[in-house]
């Protein structure tokens, strides 16, 4: 599982499963 990622355009995604 990944932590909530942010991305250079401020973007928040959150991966679940890995």
């Amino acid at each position: 599982s990944y932590d909530p990622a942010y991305f250079g355009n401020g973007t928040k995604l959150t991966v679940l499963g890995e």
